[in-house]
């Protein structure tokens, strides 16, 4: 019994580990992308970073569904992660939306509508940690995941 915890432990510290290595992959090319795609958002409009970025997220999680159904090893994620982050990744779908409130709204108006935007956001976190967790506990991840990529793709 006592090996058989041990073996489990090592096995989520080891994809932890890969998940942390993932998500840091993840992250270096949005930073260089964050900021072309910022400035090409300033000359070509707002709408095609944020749909360059959505774009991205859409491949993210479609490899995240792949991942899952067919039970492939976790760094695959890697490949989802760099081409969600070549895209632009959150960085950009979040300033360009900011970016573009900022641009359709009136002085007297914009403060609300970000203040929205954020309580959105916020409301949007909780209520997606609440659920996705107790998704997870009862082992329907690949359904959770479809869910996902049906909505993002309706809102797409």
């Amino acid at each position: 019994m006592h090996f058989i915890l041990s073996f489990k432990l090592a096995d989520e510290f080891c994809l932890n580990q890969y998940l942390d290595v993932v998500v840091f992959l993840g992250f270096l090319p949005s930073l260089l992308t964050t900021t072309l795609l910022g400035a090409w958002g300033d000359l070509a409009g707002r709408r095609l970073p944020l749909l360059f970025s959505c774009f991205g997220l859409l491949i993210l999680i479609v490899v995240y569904i792949i991942v899952i159904h067919f039970e492939l090893h976790v760094a695959y994620l890697l490949l989802g992660r760099l081409l969600s982050g070549l895209c632009g990744d959150f960085p950009v779908a979040l300033g360009s939306s900011y970016a573009y409130i900022g641009d359709i709204t009136t002085h007297r108006s914009r403060t609300v509508r970000l203040a929205f935007g954020e309580a959105s956001l916020a409301l949007g976190g909780i209520a997606g940690s609440l659920v996705s967790g107790v998704w997870v506990d009862a082992q329907v991840t690949l359904k959770f995941n479809c869910c996902c990529l049906s909505l993002f793709t309706l809102t797409f």
